[in-house]
């Protein structure tokens, strides 16, 4: 049997200013190398520049749009609809300056999302167009390709990650993680 008062992290959301702190480090990413190297076999590996733009541009969407990894990383080019039109994908009709959440990518695999409620279609503000426009300018996707990967491969949870805590350290929050930027529309909701 279990005990009944098993202690637990405590969940935690970003203020709005926190999450202004962390995407500055990770608009600098030499602010924040030293945080990077802190592992012995981290001191080898070599990040693709790319990565940071991704991990950014995830940041924002998890927080705007309350997305977790595996739905930002499940993202396709093809669900993508930046237009000032609507465009028609399948079945799905995707109206002007939207995404469509209708994969994740989770451990290695894609499959569909968790629920029927998380295969959704979400708008964009000004600005995540904005940031998805400069990252596809710079990675150059095929329709089929993953919005924040290169072709079909995204990347990685562990490599995105590391990234983000090591400019959560920079920034003062060293406890961020994936699912609590998603936590930010919830709890500061008012202020967006």
């Amino acid at each position: 049997l279990l005990p009944r008062n098993i202690p637990h992290k405590e969940l935690r959301a970003p203020t709005l200013e926190e999450v202004r702190s962390l995407l500055l480090a990770l608009a600098t990413p030499a602010v924040f190398e030293k945080y990077l190297r802190h592992k012995r076999s981290a001191r080898t590996s070599r990040l693709d520049p790319l990565h940071f733009v991704r991990v950014r541009v995830m940041t924002l969407h998890g927080c705007a749009l309350a997305m977790g990894h595996a739905e930002s990383t499940g993202l396709r080019m093809k669900w993508v609809n930046l237009a000032s039109g609507v465009l028609t994908r399948g079945d799905r009709v995707l109206p002007r300056c939207s995404v469509a959440i209708e994969a994740n990518h989770n451990r290695g695999q894609w499959g569909p999302p968790k629920t029927k409620s998380r295969r959704r279609i979400l708008p964009l503000s000004e600005g995540l167009i904005d940031a998805v426009r400069t990252l596809i300018a710079q990675t150059k996707p095929g329709p089929d390709d993953a919005v924040f990967g290169t072709e079909d491969k995204p990347i990685g949870y562990s490599t995105s990650l590391r990234i983000l805590k090591a400019a959560g350290r920079h920034a003062g929050i060293p406890w961020i993680n994936w699912h609590s930027l998603r936590r930010l529309l919830r709890e500061h909701k008012p202020g967006i």
